[in-house]
């Protein structure tokens, strides 16, 4: 994933530039199911994922992709490096059936940790809703979600939850690698406290073999006792300065 934590004004872009020659574009190529052709950066789109596929058959090798900025604001923007080294590697016995189970590690107020134990290395996409989840999105709409950026399908804050319902709505979606075989976590921020709810997922090897969606349910904490804090300073002080003093609190009480 690639993040940009200044957005541009209008927008910005990074395009990879490789010999199509000598890797022909058959056995080398940007994985359209996650990845632009042309990354493009906006104010409302801040992330993107970068993912690139190979032929089965393509020699394993190493070699550079180039990266270029572009768009409107790429004068106010430079890269820290300037190419990207792509290793190719022979890895047959990685070429099994996926597996994985799902087991909720940590659970606080706004946060959870989901375990997902795979025989091999490979991808994780998740759908999150608030209990029940009757039925799971497919990976090709997840995928499609966490290409276009759009991670939020519901919440507190939309305009169909303001407007229309009355009760809390959280749906959204994820994607995450398992970088082995084995435990692989994945943490989930912002969730709502003294709430049920259901995460459900697939998990695909590198040769996206996919596995069935499995689903794991949870409860988040509650806040337990309430006690407030009146705080008074014998000086002004500066908008970072409360920030911290607001942080700390933040972090004290676990939310």
């Amino acid at each position: 994933m690639i993040t940009i934590t200044n957005p541009p004004f209008s927008n910005v872009a990074i395009n990879f530039e490789y010999d199509t020659v000598a890797i022909p574009p058959n056995q080398f190529w940007i994985n359209q199911e996650l990845s632009y052709e042309q990354m493009t950066f906006d104010m409302n789109d801040t992330q993107r994922w970068i993912s690139f596929c190979s032929n089965y058959t393509m020699t394993a090798s190493s070699f550079n992709i180039a990266m270029q900025l572009g768009g409107d604001n790429a004068a106010s923007y430079s890269l820290s490096t300037l190419s990207t080294t792509i290793n190719i590697v022979s890895s047959p016995s990685l070429n099994i059936t996926p597996s994985f189970t799902l087991t909720i590690s940590n659970v606080q107020k706004t946060y959870v940790s989901v375990c997902m134990n795979t025989n091999v290395a490979g991808l994780f996409f998740y759908e999150l809703q608030l209990a029940p989840l009757s039925y799971p999105l497919s990976i090709q709409t997840i995928k499609s979600y966490v290409k276009s950026n759009i991670i939020i399908l519901q919440s507190n804050q939309d305009f169909l939850t303001t407007k229309i319902y009355v009760g809390d709505r959280d749906q959204r979606v994820g994607y995450a690698p398992a970088l082995i075989a084995g435990s692989n976590y994945v943490s989930i921020n912002n969730l709502l406290p003294e709430r049920s709810y259901s995460i459900c997922g697939y998990f695909s090897n590198l040769f996206e073999a996919t596995t069935s969606v499995v689903c794991a349910n949870f409860t988040t904490q509650s806040w337990g006792t309430i006690s407030k804090a009146f705080i008074s300073f014998n000086s002004p002080i500066l908008a970072n300065q409360l920030n911290n003093v607001l942080c700390f609190f933040v972090k004290a009480s676990n939310s």
